[in-house]
């Protein structure tokens, strides 16, 4: 009983897609000639106009993967809230649009995934209703513009004296025979790794290549995944139509990190953006080889012994400066005034005569008492 007030809406969507269909079905057959960066435009006052790509005020796009799934996203911002919105994914069969998949109701920011094998092309039309008011948008695109090259295979990497030899094969692609018709965009540099988006404005990288946009909506909430891939454009070479790069001058005490990606030239027919990077070929620093020179071993030899030796005399610099530079010799203060007097009885004073002394010899009388009675 709770699905029944949706089956109103269901059948109204389906008229109104209907009806829009049967009152264009008169210059949809033009949409088969359309070319593939245009945009048809379409709606109830009678607009009826192409425009470029680059001048749509929408976004939306397609693109294949080699395993023939088909991803087209698609951001209508711009829509009121109350417009409905729907999708039909079509093919041109003699000039007359032929209906592969379709949606009846899909949100304003979305994508899709179907399976396109065997399709050389495909029309996305976008129908926008809101009252009696109604707008299409269709656009087409070949298979072979939206498919997405191979990265370049077999990529080799060698240094040989002072070059770096790089080589490489063509990507694999069946719709593209001339080898003149890639370009190619030679990648020598650290990589630095996968970020998210939150941490976009912490780098300051020269280059930034959103690889892969997935959204997935809910009634409350949106997640989005950036995978995003960070070169420095210094290391970056742009190469047209050759298999081989030669690096003049390479660094041996560099390591390298080779990588290399493909498109389509702008002169060619194909998909024109940048595949993925192939895998990374490692080359890892040379360790420097050392030579024996004699004259820095003559220099070794005798250098060393002169700086001990110069290193001793300055150790022994007062010694040897008391044995090369003698002081003068100089007498004591205390006879500086009789230098200057110049008497030379100063330094040779007389020598007084000699006394001599007298002896007297004195005899006691009481010690001789024999000697006096006789």
């Amino acid at each position: 009983m709770e699905l029944l007030p949706a089956l109103p809406i269901c059948w109204y969507c389906l008229l109104v897609l209907l009806v829009s269909r049967h009152e264009t079905e008169a210059v949809l057959s033009d949409v088969c000639l359309l070319d593939n960066d245009d945009v048809f435009l379409l709606n109830s006052t009678g607009l009826d106009e192409v425009v470029g790509i680059t001048n749509f005020k929408e976004s939306f796009a397609c693109v294949l993967y080699p395993s023939d799934l088909l991803n087209c996203s698609w951001s209508f911002l711009t829509l009121e809230k109350d417009t409905h919105l729907s999708i039909v994914m079509s093919e041109c069969k003699e000039d007359t649009l032929v209906d592969l998949e379709s949606k009846l109701s899909v949100p304003r920011v979305g994508f899709w995934v179907l399976n396109m094998s065997q399709k050389d092309h495909v029309i996305v039309c976008f129908n926008m209703t809101k009252d009696v008011e109604w707008m299409v948008n269709i656009r087409r695109y070949e298979m072979d513009l939206i498919r997405p090259l191979s990265p370049p295979t077999n990529v080799c990497a060698s240094i040989e004296g002072t070059h770096l030899y790089i080589s490489w094969n063509l990507p694999d692609s069946n719709n593209i025979a001339n080898p003149d018709c890639f370009e190619y965009q030679l990648d020598l540099g650290e990589q630095v790794g996968h970020q998210n988006s939150e941490e976009l404005h912490k780098s300051d990288p020269t280059e930034i290549e959103v690889s892969l946009i997935q959204k997935t909506h809910t009634h409350t909430h949106t997640h989005t995944h950036i995978l995003v891939t960070i070169s420095k454009q210094e290391d970056l070479r742009m190469l047209t139509g050759t298999l081989q790069y030669v690096e003049l001058n390479a660094a041996s005490s560099r390591s390298y990190r080779v990588r290399i990606r493909t498109r389509t030239s702008q002169y060619c027919h194909g998909y024109q953006h940048w595949s993925q990077w192939s895998p990374t070929v490692s080359l890892a620093a040379e360790e420097p080889w050392y030579t024996l020179d004699p004259l820095v071993i003559v220099a070794i030899c005798l250098g060393i012994p002169m700086i001990l030796l110069a290193v001793l005399l300055m150790v022994r610099h007062q010694r040897l400066t008391s044995i090369l530079f003698p002081p003068i010799p100089r007498p004591p203060p205390q006879y500086k005034y009789f230098l200057e007097k110049g008497d030379p009885v100063c330094f040779y004073p007389s020598v007084p005569e000699k006394h001599e002394e007298e002896i007297t010899e004195v005899e006691d009388a009481e010690q001789n008492p024999e000697s006096n009675t006789e």
